[in-house]
């Protein structure tokens, strides 16, 4: 809302320009987290590791197309793309926002089971 309201031209109160500097302090914190989280798991993250982990939370997630391209994403660089998981991952995305890219992958897989 202080974003939207600063975009319109309006102008910030003193209170609301020190909320959204923290707001902004706070991202910038957040995503150096995020990316020191995502490089120690891209370190440790395996086929056997990633598998467990994504199956869990499939069934509850399976509408969430975010949840859905990081999985598929990370399953693809790990080389994990042999497993039912990542079928059944490609297939939910495909099914909520198909693509031309999803259409060639489920191809890929659809051929590749058929070798």
């Amino acid at each position: 809302k202080l974003l939207e309201k600063q975009e319109a031209g309006e102008q910030l109160t003193d209170k609301e320009q020190k909320r959204l500097n923290a707001y902004e302090t706070n991202l910038k914190a957040y995503s150096a987290v995020k990316g020191s989280i995502n490089a120690k798991l891209g370190q440790r993250a395996d086929c056997d590791n990633l598998i467990p982990l994504y199956s869990k939370d499939f069934d509850a997630k399976k509408g969430d197309t975010d949840w859905l391209k990081r999985v598929n994403s990370r399953l693809s660089a790990k080389d994990c793309t042999e497993d039912p998981l990542f079928v059944k991952v490609s297939e939910a995305l495909h099914k909520l926002q198909p693509s031309a890219s999803s259409a060639y992958s489920l191809g890929q897989l659809a051929e590749a089971e058929g070798n």
